[in-house]
């Protein structure tokens, strides 16, 4: 009579493949990391532009009734969060959930967002919808986001 040979993996082939995958596993790790800070850098500044084009939206319908120099509206930077008010940026009312917040969000975790290349509070915009500084003179702001090695900061980051 002849017996079937039964057929299996030897634990030596099995601890060989094992170490394949863990060798795999820790090549790929760096690549999902940046994977990960791209989305994150992308999101926050689709964010920021959604929340300067909101100013600039409640600006042009200038619900205060302010002059061009005066802000009729702005955007809020607070401990990263993106906040949308009527008025001035820098009133009691523009804070997470004060009266004249009209909108709010919070930009990823570990996103550094910068305007003309440094830390920011805050932007006005006139009843024009143009963004201006504490004068009331149109500015042309650049921005740039990061979180870990991945930068956002090209020259086509421009608001006007």
């Amino acid at each position: 009579m002849v017996r079937a040979k039964a057929h299996a993996f030897s634990l030596v082939e099995m601890l060989v493949v094992t170490a394949i995958i863990a060798v795999l596993v820790l090549v790929a790790v760096p690549f999902t990391r940046g994977w990960n800070d791209e989305a994150s850098v992308a999101e926050a500044k689709s964010m920021f532009k959604r929340a300067v084009g909101k100013a600039q939206a409640v600006a042009l319908r200038n619900p205060l009734g302010h002059d061009e120099s005066y802000p009729a509206a702005g955007v809020r930077f607070i401990r990263g969060v993106l906040i949308v008010c009527e008025g001035h940026p820098v009133s009691a009312g523009c804070s997470d959930g004060g009266s004249a917040m009209l909108w709010r969000e919070a930009l990823p975790e570990g996103v550094d967002l910068k305007v003309n290349d440094a830390a920011w509070t805050h932007l006005a915009v006139n009843n024009r919808g143009r963004l201006i500084n504490n004068s009331g003179a149109v500015q042309v702001i650049r921005y740039s986001l990061s979180r870990g090695d991945v930068n956002d900061n090209d020259a086509t980051n421009e608001l006007y």
